[in-house]
């Protein structure tokens, strides 16, 4: 039996493609690029460490839940599928964090992307997964965009293939499955696939696909910095523009994922008043919040709690509230 088969998820199977809402393009398509969908400037935040109306009374308009790894996975569907429909319920927006749903017959990480993997099997599988969860979720729930962690961990793994070749085979791919559902897809940025990492490289490869768009995700972009030797604010104000949606957390220190200790303990941190980057933080939130407000988009605050405790991750999503929204960030 698939790890899915229950009878709140059974009852969507027989959603028809094409039923999620779709969304002009402002903007032209082609090598000059075009101007990301635009679903209007809010904030939202994930689910796993606050409940939907605790959100609504700080005064957040929009949620993202995700599965992430924090509790078994059958409790952490159950509370996802309450959330959203609590988030219904209140009227706020909502995206979803693929995938939510997931399968015996897919044997590897559900949060890596494999979308660029060499092996043309493996990118199958891939697709597969992506196009059996949107099977599910899209005749329930018509999120303003999914995300999806596209670029995988790649770094010599291209060697005799034509990358270029499987980039645009694999965008294309993408493209025809969020045309069928109806659907916008979120592609997160990350930098450590060695051949897709270069920030104007993003931005071109997606220009030609109406129904794609890159996402910003704060903490990764650091880490891409660190990774590849980019410019975080450099970086920032190039990809932004084109964005369909930001992801705002933040770490400390100057290592990147497994390398780094601050990373392994406490994950994704939320943004604080006192965090410097003087004292080795990623970012000062204020700016980049500030900096946030320019832009059309979605602002989602993607945190643990594990860093400072709840007080810790209550002040910063009330700081978040009060510097995003009301411009005051003292």
């Amino acid at each position: 039996m698939g790890k899915t088969e229950q009878p709140e998820l059974q009852k969507n199977q027989e959603a028809l493609a094409g039923t999620g809402p779709t969304h002009e393009l402002r903007g032209v398509t082609g090598s000059e690029g075009r101007e990301p969908l635009k679903f209007g400037r809010s904030l939202g935040s994930n689910t796993n460490n606050v409940d939907v109306a605790t959100l609504a009374n700080l005064g957040f308009t929009r949620i993202e839940v995700c599965l992430g790894r924090h509790r078994p996975y059958h409790d952490m569907l159950e509370r996802i599928f309450s959330d959203l429909d609590a988030a219904k319920a209140l009227g706020m927006a909502y995206t979803i964090h693929l995938p939510l749903c997931l399968y015996d017959w897919f044997p590897f990480d559900y949060l890596d992307g494999y979308y660029l993997d060499p092996d043309p099997e493996k990118r199958a599988l891939a697709f597969r997964f992506l196009e059996e969860n949107l099977h599910q979720l899209t005749g329930r729930y018509q999120p303003d965009y999914f995300v999806i962690h596209f670029p995988g961990i790649y770094r010599n793994a291209y060697l005799g293939l034509d990358f270029q070749a499987i980039l645009h085979e694999s965008l294309g791919r993408l493209q025809l499955i969020a045309e069928a559902f109806g659907i916008t897809l979120a592609l997160e940025y990350f930098g450590a696939n060695r051949d897709f990492n270069r920030p104007e490289q993003w931005i071109e490869a997606l220009s030609d696909y109406s129904r794609l768009a890159p996402l910003l995700d704060t903490g990764h972009l650091y880490f891409s910095c660190l990774m590849n030797g980019y410019d975080f604010d450099e970086v920032f104000e190039l990809m932004a523009p084109h964005c369909v949606g930001f992801h705002v957390w933040t770490v400390q220190g100057k290592d990147y994922y497994g390398n780094s200790p601050f990373y392994r303990q406490y994950h994704h941190v939320v943004p604080h008043p006192g965090q410097l980057r003087s004292e080795g933080w990623a970012f000062e939130p204020g700016m980049v919040y500030h900096r946030l407000r320019a832009f059309e988009a979605p602002v989602v605050v993607e945190a643990t709690s594990l860093y400072g405790g709840r007080d810790y991750y209550f002040e910063g999503l009330r700081y978040a509230a009060d510097c995003y929204l009301g411009g005051d960030c003292e």
